[in-house]
């Protein structure tokens, strides 16, 4: 098969010449099942419960808050976890409804010792 390669992954990009036979993208399957790509999740609760380390670095995004997760399991011998990818909440997407008042000022203390 003649094929030419995609400029970013390198993955096969066949010829209109070529005919299909799936060995020919056996390259191009494992290149794409190697990058960890974002998959959308309902919320916290629907992140997969039984990621393993061939799953390091697998990145979801919650649908209802935006909050970013990834899977963090170097090896098969360490423990897996998840890791916020951002900020607890979402920055930088609420908007101002009202002025904001620069001349009232609130005094607050700190705990008494």
């Amino acid at each position: 098969m003649t094929a030419n390669t995609t400029p970013r992954l390198g993955l096969m990009a066949p010829t209109n010449a070529d005919t299909f036979t799936p060995d020919d993208f056996a390259g191009t399957f494992g290149i794409l099942d190697a990058i960890p790509g974002t998959t959308p999740v309902a919320n916290y609760a629907a992140l997969p419960s039984n990621l393993t380390s061939t799953h390091h670095m697998s990145c979801y995004i919650q649908a209802d808050n935006g909050a970013e997760w990834y899977w963090y399991q170097p090896s098969s011998g360490s423990p897996g976890s998840w890791k916020r990818r951002n900020a607890i909440g979402v920055l930088a997407t609420a908007q101002q409804a009202s002025n904001v008042s620069t001349t009232t000022r609130g005094v607050s203390y700190g705990p008494e010792t």
